[in-house]
C-alpha cells in the first residue's frame, strides 16, 4: 500500500477510535454528574513543532476552535480549576523560527499563553530544515516574557534513553543553566527529545531541579496537571479539523492504552527474535 493511503487509513482508525473513545467518555461524565459524583478536570496538552508560513491561517483556525471549546492554560499552571471546564495548554518543541513568526503572533492575538520547549545547545541553526532554524540567543531573549514560558528540550536534543546517567544529567542541567542565563527566567519545564523516556530519567528530571516533564502521548488520566510526568498529543496546522477537534478534546488518550498493549504484545515475540540471533 503507497504510504499516503497508508497515512490516511491511519488518520481514519485513530479518528474512528477517538469518536467512539468521546462518546464513552462523555457518558461516563454524564453517570457521575447524575450520581452527584465530582467530575474530573479535562486538561489537554497539545504540542507542535514548526508552521510554516502557508500554515499560519490553518493554525489561527484551530486557536479559533481553542478559544471557542476550552479554556487556554498555561503550562504548569498550580491555579485552582474547574472541574466541568474544558482546559487546553499549547506548548512547541525545538524552537522554531517558524513557530515564533507565524504561531506566535496568533497566540499573542488571541491571549493563548504557550511554552516552548528549546533545544539550548543548537540556537540560532537550521538543523537540515529549509527556510527554518532554532531561535538566536537574542530572540529567545525577546519572547521569554507575558505568554511566553521557556522549557528545556536538552542542550543537543540527545536520545536520553541511550546515553548514561552522567551525560543524561550533564544535558538537563546543561541546558536548563544556559537557557536561565539567556532569558533570565527559571526553567522549570522540560519534555524528553524524541519522546524516549524511562522511569530512572524521570526521576533524573527531578533531581535535576526541573517542577514537571513532559512525553509525546497523552496519559489516560485527562486530570494529570498535577503529575510530574504530563502527556500530551501532538498536533500539525495540516491536521483535519475533526481530527484536531478530537486531540483537542482528548480523545486521543486511549491511544497510550493501544501503545502500551502493543509492546506487551510484541515484546516477548521481540526477546525470542534476539534470542535466536544470539543463538545463530
Amino acid at each position: 500500500m503507497p504510504e499516503f493511503h497508508q497515512n490516511v487509513v491511519s488518520k481514519l482508525v485513530k479518528i474512528a477510535g477517538s469518536a467512539v473513545f468521546l462518546v464513552l467518555d462523555e457518558m461516563a461524565r454524564f453517570v457521575r454528574q447524575l450520581l452527584g459524583l465530582p467530575l474530573k478536570r479535562r486538561i489537554t496538552v497539545l504540542f507542535y513543532h514548526q508552521v510554516m508560513p502557508q500554515e499560519r491561517e490553518r493554525f489561527a483556525r484551530q486557536m479559533d476552535r481553542v478559544l471557542r471549546w476550552a479554556e487556554p492554560l498555561r503550562a504548569g499552571d498550580t491555579a485552582v480549576l474547574a472541574g466541568d471546564h474544558r482546559y487546553v495548554v499549547v506548548t512547541a518543541d525545538d524552537g522554531w523560527q517558524s513557530f515564533v513568526d507565524n504561531a506566535l503572533p496568533e497566540l499573542q492575538t488571541r491571549k493563548i499563553p504557550v511554552t516552548i520547549f528549546v533545544i539550548s545547545g543548537q540556537l540560532g541553526q537550521t538543523l537540515g530544515a529549509e527556510g527554518d532554524r532554532i531561535l538566536d540567543d537574542a530572540q529567545l531573549r525577546a519572547i521569554a516574557n507575558g505568554l511566553v514560558t521557556i522549557g528545556s528540550h536538552t542542550h543537543t536534543h540527545l536520545r536520553l534513553t541511550t546515553a548514561s546517567r552522567a551525560s543524561a544529567l550533564c544535558e538537563l542541567n546543561t541546558s536548563r543553566a544556559i537557557l536561565r542565563l539567556i532569558t533570565g527566567t527559571p526553567i522549570d519545564l522540560f519534555c524528553f527529545p524524541f519522546g524516549s523516556y524511562d522511569l530512572g530519567l524521570v526521576e533524573l528530571c527531578r533531581e535535576a531541579g526541573y517542577r514537571q516533564v513532559f512525553k509525546s502521548i497523552p496519559n489516560v488520566d485527562a486530570d494529570d496537571r498535577h503529575e510530574f510526568l504530563a502527556g500530551r498529543v501532538r498536533v500539525d496546522p495540516s491536521d483535519w479539523p475533526i481530527e484536531f477537534y478530537l486531540k483537542m478534546l482528548g480523545s486521543y488518550r486511549w491511544l497510550s492504552v493501544a501503545v502500551a498493549l502493543k509492546r506487551r504484545i510484541l515484546t516477548p515475540f521481540r526477546s525470542q527474535s534476539q534470542l535466536s540471533v544470539v543463538r545463530d
